[in-house]
């Protein structure tokens, strides 16, 4: 109930902007580090379907295979592939979590990604795993760019995928609900007006 109420706040808040505009256009650079030794191929064959998978929501995502050296920026975020999920997330609650986004956190927006459950999970993909790490990746960035800690019933923020998703997501890929898109939309309006306020 609590996450429908700040979902409907946002929507209100922004009505007035979105009412003018259909989206907003926006850069975000994604910048990775690699803990775990990973193929590259497969790196760049995910971050490309991670970026068309955000795309139809106007956001375009640069990405920087190295570490992040610049100050807290609400168009850069840190992404790690950790070798291990730390012990935070070891509990039973979060025990089969891929990666982990941090919607609220101040400062640096960061993404972990735990590469030996990803592992595990993308074996049977063979050459498809990097669309299915490219669906990961766009999962957790699907977060941030929500601005909310909340899951979907269909596409790509759904909180567990099934096999049906799974079989779309090696194919022609699984896109974000209808409401995803909206949600994402007008949180980028919302942080464009909150800059131009700080700004004046």
């Amino acid at each position: 109930m609590r996450i429908m109420t700040a979902i409907t706040i946002l929507m209100a808040a922004v009505n007035a902007t979105a009412s003018s505009r259909e989206s907003a256009d926006f850069t975000l650079h994604v910048y990775v580090t690699f803990e775990a030794p990973i193929d590259v191929s497969l790196v760049l064959l995910a971050q490309d379907r991670a970026s068309k998978l955000l795309a139809p929501t106007s956001v375009r995502l640069i990405w920087h295979n190295t570490p992040f050296g610049g100050s807290n920026s609400a168009n850069a975020l840190a992404m790690t592939f950790m070798v291990t999920a730390p012990a935070s997330h070891r509990t039973p609650k979060n025990e089969h979590a891929l990666a982990a986004a941090w919607p609220y956190a101040s400062g640096r927006q960061q993404i972990l990604v735990f590469n030996d459950r990803v592992a595990s999970f993308i074996a049977p993909y063979g050459r498809r795993s990097g669309l299915v790490v490219g669906h990961i990746l766009a999962h957790e960035i699907g977060h941030l760019l929500e601005g909310i800690v909340r899951h979907s019933d269909s596409g790509l923020m759904r909180a567990k995928w099934t096999p049906d998703d799974l079989q779309t997501i090696t194919r022609e890929g699984l896109g974000l609900a209808p409401f995803d898109q909206e949600l994402i939309r007008a949180n980028l309006i919302r942080r464009e007006a909150n800059t131009v306020i700080a700004k004046q």
